[in-house]
């Protein structure tokens, strides 16, 4: 069989199919200059809130909002993405955004108290089987002997002004400010890791423990160092020490 060569004019369909081809694939190298920013505030009064988590639900991007309330997000691609805010006490919000190259997203979020209604004092067996759940292991850890308890009996002996002069006298804290460091940690710029109803904080405003009033608190753990701390606080690093608080379950009983 005798083969002959394509002419152009029979070559030119092919190579524009191949062409067409190429173009329509994926476009590699899209540039991630889009970002989201703004401030969190508080209802009713909208003071500016910080401490703030704000994360990008299904990515691993998020930042936390500084004392003036203020946050940004940056390097981030053109799309559509979901916005989560969420603080301690507060009602999570969310809030949908679309991101373009070179620009930023301003956003004001407003963020709600959590609201605690108590008609009167009502104790029944459901109430105190959730709050004997939450505390197993507290109590199992204190009779381990490892790393320093505070109980709630203890809160009450004591009764502080602010929760962190719960933490006065324990060997290995030191108090400084409104902050909390443990002489352990000599590292320059080691943060004490904080676990609250046993969720770890990425990342915590130093204050946190004073965010707390003492009244709602039902224990606190005091972990100075890596060889005290157990497993279920060691996943944020506990090179810096570890604080663990446990709230009470519907208010004050």
């Amino acid at each position: 069989m005798k083969v002959g060569r394509l002419s152009s004019r029979a070559l030119w369909p092919a190579l524009a199919v191949v062409g067409l081809a190429m173009r329509a694939g994926p476009v590699s190298g899209q540039p991630y200059t889009g970002a989201v920013g703004g401030v969190v505030t508080s209802l009713p009064a909208r003071q500016p809130l910080a401490g703030a988590l704000i994360e990008i639900a299904g990515t691993n991007r998020r930042a936390t909002s500084d004392s003036a309330g203020n946050f940004r997000i940056g390097g981030l691609a053109e799309g559509e993405f979901t916005i989560k805010g969420r603080a301690i006490g507060f009602e999570a919000r969310t809030v949908a955004v679309s991101i373009t190259a070179d620009s930023t997203v301003r956003l004001h979020l407003e963020l709600r108290p959590i609201v605690v209604e108590l008609p009167g004092i009502v104790v029944d067996a459901a109430a105190l089987a959730a709050r004997e759940a939450r505390l197993r292991g507290f109590h199992e850890r204190r009779a381990a002997g490892f790393g320093r308890f505070i109980t709630r009996e203890d809160i009450e002996r004591r009764d502080p002004r602010d929760s962190w002069e719960l933490l006065r006298g324990i060997p290995g804290v030191r108090l400084v400010g409104k902050r909390v460091q443990m002489t352990t940690g000599q590292t320059r710029g080691c943060v004490v890791q904080y676990f609250v109803d046993g969720l770890h904080i990425v990342v915590p405003p130093p204050d946190l423990l004073i965010q707390f009033l003492p009244r709602d608190l039902e224990g606190i753990e005091v972990y100075r160092g890596p060889a005290e701390t157990p497993l279920a606080f060691s996943r944020g690093g506990a090179e810096c020490g570890v604080i663990a608080v446990w709230t009470r379950v519907g208010g004050r009983h």
